[in-house]
């Protein structure tokens, strides 16, 4: 990322939006914990866009993406597909206690929004919130999910420790709305009816 966004102001390229994450510790706090190697390195990644836009004039957004969810996240660790294979196969999924408050976000929705973000004006330097603007446990998420299933299989909850460091961060919708005009649309049903369907179908 850093070398890529060097290039960029090296050769004066236009508008770039950085990926950033929810699980970023927020720039503002001298005391804040990142809460794993990943998010460590994104909040490092948008330190250096932010000097970059501040010394060199890089037309760079960064885009604080939340949880996104949705078809084609394969990656059978990540927590919904994960829920739904296990269920989808009789298996009852282990997890924490399911108390984390979440902004889960579609992954349509994040695409839109990374689009509005490279297009409106006035966003250099700025960080721009990708989420719902609503916060929805991980249990009330499992729990939709099974309802959806309609399966009798019971999700394991508090069968994992909780992770550490983690803190409850909710997207502003408001003020992205009145930046870029965007907003998220998928409702969090239909987003997991077409994410529990697309893994059925495989």
């Amino acid at each position: 990322a850093v070398n890529v966004m060097v290039a960029a102001a090296e050769v004066g390229a236009g508008r770039m939006v950085l990926a950033g994450s929810l699980e970023e510790g927020d720039a503002l706090e001298s005391d804040s914990v990142s809460s794993s190697p990943y998010a460590l390195s994104k909040q490092a990644a948008s330190a250096y866009a932010r000097m970059l836009h501040s010394l060199h004039g890089l037309p760079i957004v960064i885009a604080k993406i939340f949880m996104v969810y949705g078809p084609g996240q394969a990656d059978p660790e990540k927590l919904i597909p994960y829920l739904i294979t296990s269920l989808l196969s009789g298996k009852s999924p282990r997890l924490g206690s399911g108390e984390r408050p979440v902004d889960w976000v579609y992954v349509d929705d994040v695409i839109d929004a990374l689009i509005a973000i490279a297009h409106a004006p006035g966003l250099a330097g700025r960080t721009i919130d990708v989420g719902s603007g609503e916060l929805v446990t991980i249990r009330a998420l499992v729990e939709r999910v099974v309802a959806i299933l309609g399966t009798d299989t019971a999700p394991a909850f508090g069968e994992l420790p909780e992770r550490m460091s983690e803190t409850v961060r909710v997207a502003d919708a408001v003020r992205t709305r009145e930046a870029t005009g965007w907003r998220a649309r998928v409702p969090l049903e239909d987003g997991l009816r077409t994410t529990i369907q697309w893994n059925r179908d495989r």
